[in-house]
């Protein structure tokens, strides 16, 4: 009996030890930048094999609000998946409306992105094979991730790095912030906030704007039921893009609205990991 329960044992352990092995290592609160939202999440496959392919993931939230690791708004299942498929899995938190408003936003982001790079060694990240995936707010500002090279210097030695993406999947994000795109009253009411209501802000804030052929490849999700932002702002962008001679994919999720996030929507989730395979290759 003695030995027995001697080999249960071993055995359970055995199978604790395998599971712990498989889960990624990680990372949490890293900081990026002085702030105490600027904190990034990493998350890394076992040891050697690199450099690798990294995927970043943004939250959304309106700009006021979400975070990096808690609920569905977050990098959720995909670090599991991304790791498993050979990524570096990065996810981001950055600072917050009200108190923040454009470009605060966008400058966070490219801070995390250039941080990255800066630290490409540490965690065998191949700085030439980096991507980001978001949803709504997120979905923008991986889409001007992809669309514009650093907004502004910050004096510090991430100058010394880009800002932009290789790839990204841009989720429900609102593209254009001008008043002349097709909006709604959710959508409206934001962008003023974010904007001030300043016409040159929005402009400044739209990644339709700065679309030309240098633009990184996007994947562009949305839900025809999105009743928040326009289906129009990811076609448009894609229409522009693959006109400037750049490269632009849309996916349409019949029956999907506006919370078609990655871990619980699986076609969204299954379509990011494929574009990221095929534009970072892993």
């Amino acid at each position: 009996m003695r030995s027995i329960l001697l080999a249960a044992l071993v055995v359970g352990l055995s199978a604790g030890a395998v599971r712990a092995a498989d889960e990624p290592r990680h990372e949490f609160d890293v900081p990026y930048g002085d702030d105490e939202l600027q904190r990034i999440d990493i998350y890394l496959p076992k040891p050697g094999g690199g450099p690798r392919p990294a995927v970043v993931w943004v939250h959304g939230g309106g700009f006021r609000e979400g975070d990096k690791r808690q609920g569905p708004n977050s990098i959720s299942v995909l670090s599991n998946l991304l790791v498993a498929k050979g990524f570096v899995a990065f996810s981001v938190n950055y600072r917050l409306m009200p108190k923040h408003v454009h470009p605060t936003q966008v400058d966070d982001v490219q801070r995390a992105i250039r941080w990255i790079r800066s630290s490409a060694e540490k965690y065998q990240v191949d700085p030439n094979r980096i991507g980001a995936v978001g949803i709504s707010a997120g979905g923008h500002l991986v889409a001007m991730l992809a669309a514009r090279e650093t907004r502004a210097k910050q004096n510090d030695i991430l100058d010394a790095f880009s800002s932009r993406v290789q790839a990204a999947v841009a989720i429900n994000g609102p593209m254009d912030l001008r008043s002349s795109a097709e909006t709604t009253t959710i959508l409206t009411n934001v962008v003023n906030k974010f904007t001030g209501g300043d016409a040159g802000q929005a402009a400044d804030a739209s990644p339709l704007t700065f679309v030309d052929k240098s633009t990184s490849p996007i994947l562009f999700i949305v839900g025809d039921r999105d009743t928040l932002i326009p289906n129009s702002h990811s076609t448009r962008m894609a229409e522009a893009m693959n006109a400037a001679g750049s490269h632009a994919e849309t996916l349409v999720i019949a029956g999907g609205g506006h919370a078609i996030f990655p871990s619980i929507t699986p076609r969204a989730r299954d379509a990011c990991l494929d574009f990221f395979v095929k534009q970072l290759k892993p």
